[in-house]
């Protein structure tokens, strides 16, 4: 029954510990990258035409072969829906790329074939190039609402099937600012052809007759981030004002600062406000100064801009106006990046970078013309989300002020540069660490076993305090020793193979908050009890030594239970005992020698004699029958039993045999008489 007994718990154990290893376990599911042909329209022309999308000669849905090439978006594509008449395609998050494939077929063809020709013109619908198109023009516009539409600045292309003869690299990238909260984008290729159709003859000279036809390939459609709409508006009591606006000195470089006085412009008013929400908490970073935003699982740190004026008319003054900044540099933040390279910011360039561990920092995200195309007056646009690292963020834009007029007309408008910046640390409020077996992968919770050693993963939290200790066991010592040389901080991604029992110990100095776990690397099964029972070493090898036994998961097995022929064993010695004691007990009331007579003919010879100071003898067998008793008591305590059943049987019969030795000796005594 006991045996059943064990079986039954060392089952549910591994039940357990099985059920303790799922839940522990983490699964991430990634959803795969996927291409998505985009529908689009293509617009029919004649020679002279300026590629007006409302006055076509012909229209039709674009197909493989009415297309030059083949327009493709690439991300991870959760959905796809209908939006204001247009596809709208749900992403979760990552990186969303728009690519145009072709090759070199039309721009080789010749005489009887469509091929591509130079088109002289710099017009395309209501948007005016700074070149020629040439050999086609890539165009790439966005919109908040579908209906009003501009061009983002630095990425209209021209002589395109010129310069890239073959092409299937991305063009575009959509910005984190354009996901958030949904944005239309138009891509427009537009190109001119001509085809040899005939021959006639003009003044005996021979004349191909030529077709021409210019195309307008458009592509309009929806993204946005799903991951992102669940993202709200922060309440006022969990959100904080960042940024701090100032006049630049430097008016190329946006470099150099000066406060706003009363005679500036942009004094008494703001464009608008950055502020950041959905954190658990904040704190003030002791050695930066920085505000640093707490996040837990689940939350979403996340920046908005509220745009505050109309930009044609700020602080509602039509001499107050945001403009483009079309050869715009920012010295900070190294933008656009090149030696005397500037590019155009529209209105109002916003740029965003993290600040890495080792002073270094990411290429920032550039978001030009924002305060145009990427936000709405007197409302609250999703800027980005944020994980765990060090941030800065800053809006350039420039300010024209026609202070004085004559006759109406504006005298020498003033121009100024401004910028408002900031920057904020976030970091993870948790504790959380896995422990991965080097081997297998798998996690191992708190109190593991392993065999192969493990390897740190502070599952992204980079700012963690990471302290690992080792202890092992020594000859000679009965508990564990603390190997003073290889304790020290660790850092995501350490292995750790050597034997020993390791604590690790994960603290957040943000919050204070830490936490702690422990784990066998080796073969031991001596530690591995230690690992899974709980009980220090010392007790564990008492149950050795009481005969336990340690199975190879570290289970300790307790001492068999004892056996009846033990139990039968104990009585006789017990008896034996009792007897010799009796004997001892009548030979006091016989003489010295009659005393010694009855002694000697009770002791066999295997008995051995002890002569005690004084001269009294006393027989060997007490001092092993204590042994023996004191070794049953610590056996059957442990064991939760009584020794009340073979004392009271062992009285009775220790009883029994002192009558019938009394009898005896009276025997005797009677016959040495007669």
């Amino acid at each position: 029954m006991k045996k059943m007994s064990l079986k039954i718990i060392a089952s549910l154990i591994i039940l357990l510990a099985i059920f303790n290893s799922f839940k522990t376990s983490r699964t991430i599911v990634c959803a795969a990258e996927k291409n998505e042909m985009v529908p689009g329209v293509r617009y029919v022309y004649g020679e002279k035409a300026n590629y007006d999308f409302s006055t076509p000669e012909v229209s039709e849905v674009i197909s493989e072969d009415t297309s030059y090439g083949s327009f493709k978006m690439t991300g991870e594509i959760a959905s796809v829906s209908i939006k204001d008449g247009l596809k709208s395609y749900g992403v979760n998050g990552g990186n969303v790329r728009f690519s145009y494939s072709y090759d070199d077929s039309m721009l080789n063809a010749t005489g009887e074939q469509e091929h591509l020709i130079d088109d002289k013109s710099k017009k395309i619908n209501d948007i005016t190039l700074s070149s020629e198109i040439l050999k086609g023009a890539l165009i790439v516009q966005t919109s908040r609402d579908g209906k009003i539409w501009y061009t983002v600045p630095n990425e209209t292309e021209t002589n395109i099937f010129a310069n890239d003869k073959v092409r299937s690299e991305p063009f575009y990238t959509a910005t984190d600012t354009q996901l958030m909260d949904g944005c239309y984008y138009r891509i427009i290729i537009a190109y001119e052809t001509e085809k040899v159709i005939g021959t006639n003859k003009v003044l005996f000279v021979k004349k191909d007759d030529k077709e021409y036809h210019k195309y307008a390939e458009v592509y309009s459609f929806h993204v946005y981030d799903t991951t992102a709409e669940k993202v709200k508006v922060p309440e006022d009591d969990n959100r904080m004002n960042m940024g701090r606006l100032v006049r630049c000195t430097d008016y190329d470089s946006y470099g150099g600062e000066k406060e706003i006085d009363n005679e500036d412009p942009h004094s008494g008013w703001n464009i608008g406000s950055f502020f950041i929400g959905g954190y658990t908490d904040s704190e003030k970073d002791t050695q930066t100064g920085q505000t640093v935003f707490l996040k837990n699982n689940g939350d979403r740190i996340s920046l908005w801009f509220n745009l505050e004026q109309d930009i044609n008319k700020c602080r509602n003054n039509a001499d107050i106006t945001i403009v483009a900044d079309t050869k715009g540099y920012d010295k900070e933040f190294d933008v656009p990046g090149g030696v005397n390279e500037t590019m155009d910011f529209g209105k109002g360039v916003l740029m965003v970078r993290q600040k890495y561990k080792d002073n270094t920092y990411s290429k920032p995200q550039i978001y030009t013309n924002f305060l145009e195309a990427g936000a709405s007056p007197d409302a609250n646009t999703k800027v980005d989300l944020f994980e765990e690292g060090d941030y800065e963020v800053a809006l350039d834009y420039a300010v024209k002020y026609n202070k004085t007029k004559l006759f109406g007309k504006a005298i020498a408008p003033q121009t100024n540069h401004y910028r408002i910046s900031f920057a904020f640390e976030v970091r993870n409020g948790n504790t959380l660490v896995f422990l991965k077996d080097t081997k297998s992968g798998s996690d191992l919770s708190n109190g593991s076993i392993t065999e192969n050693g493990f390897t740190i993963d502070l599952a992204n939290s980079q700012y963690l305090k990471v302290y690992v200790k080792r202890e092992v066991l020594k000859d000679g010592f009965n508990g564990l020793t603390e190997d003073t040389k290889f304790n020290s901080s660790a850092t995501n991604g350490d292995t750790f193979t050597k034997e020993g029992v390791y604590t690790i110990t994960v603290s957040n100095q943000y919050n204070n908050a830490s936490t702690e776990k422990r784990v066998y690397v080796g073969k031991d099964n001596l530690l591995k009890a230690y690992m899974v029972t709980g009980m220090s070493i010392s007790e564990i090898q008492d149950q050795i030594a009481l005969g336990a036994t340690i199975k190879d998961d570290g289970t300790l097995i307790p001492p068999p239970e004892l056996e009846p022929e033990t139990e039968e064993v104990l009585e006789q010695t017990m008896s034996a005992e009792g007897k010799v004691t009796d004997d001892a007990v009548t030979s006091d009331s016989t003489s010295n020698d009659a005393k010694e007579n009855t002694a000697s003919a009770l002791v066999s010879d295997e008995e051995v004699e002890e002569t005690k100071p004084g001269g009294v003898k006393e027989s060997a067998l007490p001092i092993v029958f204590i042994s023996i008793v004191v070794v049953l008591i610590i056996f059957v305590l442990f064991k939760g039993k009584k020794l009340s059943f073979l004392i009271n049987k062992n009285e009775s019969g220790t009883k029994e045999e002192n009558d019938s030795s009394i009898v005896a000796v009276s025997q005797n005594d009677k016959e040495d008489k007669e």
